[in-house]
């Protein structure tokens, strides 16, 4: 947790989401990073510890404004919500996100059809031991152009070992520098 407001006055909050199945992995440790480099008040949420059910396309949440599955999504919910500022993180899983974070993607669907994410920012950081990292980035940059949110920016950081994207010490500085970057461009919004 930062400081509720950051340079230039703008309250701001933002939300570092870990689409890893492991609770303190590599993508843990670079969306943390992210979070840093906003350096306002922020939120980590992993998802490895909650259980979060696929969409099952039934569209209720349409006729609801809700979806109708309840679950542990409902606490992600409220924090996107409050947040000026998502950053997606998510391991390389055969060129695409994991399973774990395209739930909880899938699952915004109320806010798709009610347009709540307008104009949020959002950033995404993915961890790569090979090809493919790019493709992880295209996921979450799509996720975010559906929802009609401003792009501030991907990462891929070098990790697959235990703890080894911090030894990606270009990784690790963009990760924070686009943190800083969504931050600030979340403030002109707000201006």
């Amino acid at each position: 947790m930062r400081k509720p407001f950051c340079e230039g006055g703008a309250r701001m909050y933002v939300l570092g989401i870990s689409g890893s199945p492991r609770k303190d992995g590599n993508t843990s440790l670079i969306v943390k990073k992210a979070l840093e480099g906003a350096g306002c008040e922020s939120k980590y949420l992993s998802v490895a510890e909650l259980k979060i059910n696929p969409c099952d396309g039934c569209q209720k949440c349409k006729e609801l404004g809700m979806c109708r599955i309840r679950d542990d999504m409902q606490q992600i919910y409220d924090e996107i919500q409050k947040a000026d500022v998502i950053i997606l993180g998510s391991p390389n899983y055969f060129g695409n996100v994991s399973s774990h974070l395209k739930n909880v993607m899938d699952r915004t669907l109320p806010f798709y059809f009610q347009g709540t994410l307008k104009l949020k920012v959002g950033g995404a950081v993915g961890v790569s031991k090979w090809d493919g990292g790019e493709m992880v980035l295209q996921a979450m940059n799509r996720f975010f152009q559906y929802h009609n949110m401003l792009y501030a920016g991907g990462v891929i950081a070098k990790g697959g070992s235990e703890r080894e994207v911090l030894h990606d010490m270009t990784g690790v500085r963009e990760s924070v520098a686009l943190g800083t970057k969504a931050k600030e461009l979340a403030e002109r919004i707000k201006k």
